[in-house]
């Protein structure tokens, strides 16, 4: 139920939006002109004012939801009731406790939920009585800072929308990092699994041309051609955790749960997004990336192999920042034994830039190490170039995390179960070449 007060502030907000839309329209419908001194002035005022309201109403909303909070509790028979409204400043220790809170309920221990776990539990918005737990994946994908923090206050009312540390930080970045393949590509997310269909063309070879005089120009339109992402299903299979665990209030129960639910969903996607054969399975980039050179050796790399692999792409997709080179931490080493006349290492600063944290690179190219990647042996492909932003993950929100509390019960365990949803495609087979041995 809205308080007068904050009625009041969304009228009024609504005029001062009103006056700016107006003087917007002034001076649109006059030929777009510059606003004069005093118009600026005046706008410049609205739209502070409107600033300070919707900070002012944003305040009151988020204080009457804990009073709706509280009157929940006080109204609800079950003590697990949850709110709708996640506060912005959630500990980690209350995000511990809340995913302790929902587990010990979803494996029918719920003698052992204290009122600390109840408390973390509302404040977190985790609803508890359900018998799977939604994690939703971050809105930003691409972002070296997705998991850092979310100030959102949106509960999806199935799950927690947690995405600070514990499980939630655990989970996202070993999916991410896990075998290297979230490194040269671009990640999108979607609200379903519906196929997605992908516009993309290669102008690469598109010139202008010299006229002469009173000469007709010649129609030469982009080509778009499309490619159908569609969606899933990855398992992590069943981590068992003993009922102790998760009733002792000093383990990091959710961490740990995250870590081994992040590294499997991990290893089993990387495979897929990098040699799935795309029949009834994920098209890896692998399965679709054109020829780029042959080596000189079925079992040794040349210097000049690498520098073959490198120029013949495309200078417009060298200079793409996405631009890597992916290979197996097997394939990275016989690169650091390769030396030149005088037997100098030609790789010389890798351990250097290994021990400051800079990239790994090859030929000022960076490197990502992904143990999917064939090996270097006779007849397969070790090295791919690609263009990162041109190889589409795509990802469906949510994770669903899920407890068998059954199976595991003569053990006194309980078994954690997460369902990921994903997919990928290269757009354009030149944006990603292989160096074959022979």
């Amino acid at each position: 139920m809205e308080s007068m007060e904050l009625k009041k502030l969304q009228e009024e907000q609504g005029v001062v939006l009103s006056e700016i839309n107006n003087l917007s329209a002034t001076v649109k419908r006059e030929n777009g002109r510059v606003m004069s001194g005093e118009e600026l002035e005046r706008f410049d005022k609205m739209d502070a004012d409107f600033k300070s309201m919707s900070e002012k109403i944003e305040t009151l909303k988020r204080v009457e939801r804990y009073s709706n909070v509280s009157d929940r509790k006080e109204e609800s028979r079950s003590p697990y009731q949850v709110s709708n409204h996640k506060p912005q400043v959630v500990s980690r220790n209350e995000q511990d406790l809340a995913f302790k809170c929902w587990a010990l309920k979803a494996s029918g221990n719920e003698q052992c939920i204290t009122t600390r776990h109840q408390e973390a539990a509302i404040k977190t918005g985790v609803n508890v009585n359900n018998n799977s737990f939604i994690y939703r994946l971050s809105d930003n994908p691409n972002d070296s800072q997705m998991v850092s923090r979310n100030q959102s206050s949106g509960i999806n009312s199935e799950g927690g929308y947690l995405q600070n540390d514990g499980l939630f930080q655990s989970l996202e970045q070993n999916i991410k990092w896990w075998g290297g393949v979230y490194g040269v590509s671009k990640t999108i997310r979607t609200q379903t699994g519906e196929p997605l269909s992908w516009a993309y063309n290669d102008d690469t070879a598109a010139v202008g041309v010299l006229l002469g005089q009173n000469t007709a120009v010649a129609n030469s339109s982009l080509t778009y051609s499309k490619k159908v992402i569609g969606c899933y299903d990855f398992s992590s299979q069943v981590f068992p955790v003993s009922l102790q665990l998760i009733q002792d209030s000093q383990i990091d129960i959710s961490s740990m749960v995250g870590e081994a639910l992040g590294v499997r969903l991990g290893r089993v996607s990387n495979t897929y997004f990098t040699t799935g054969t795309g029949a009834s399975q994920p098209d890896g980039f692998m399965n679709d990336a054109s020829a780029g050179v042959t080596a000189g050796s079925s079992t040794v790399l040349a210097y000049s192999d690498l520098v073959k692999l490198k120029y013949c792409f495309d200078y417009a997709y060298l200079n793409d920042p996405s631009f890597r080179f992916t290979m197996s931490l097997s394939t990275f080493s016989k690169l650091q034994l390769l030396v030149d006349d005088n037997q100098r290492p030609l790789f010389w600063n890798q351990q250097a830039n290994l021990a400051s944290g800079s990239p790994l690179t090859l030929l000022d190219v960076p490197i990502v190490i992904n143990n999917d990647m064939p090996a270097a042996t006779t007849g397969l492909k070790p090295i791919c170039g690609i263009v990162g932003n041109k190889f589409i993950i795509r990802q469906v929100k949510d994770i669903q995390i899920m407890t068998l509390k059954e199976r595991y019960l003569d053990t006194l365990s309980v078994g954690f179960l997460a369902y990921m949803r994903a997919d990928c495609k290269l757009l354009n087979d030149n944006c990603a070449k292989v160096l074959t041995m022979a």
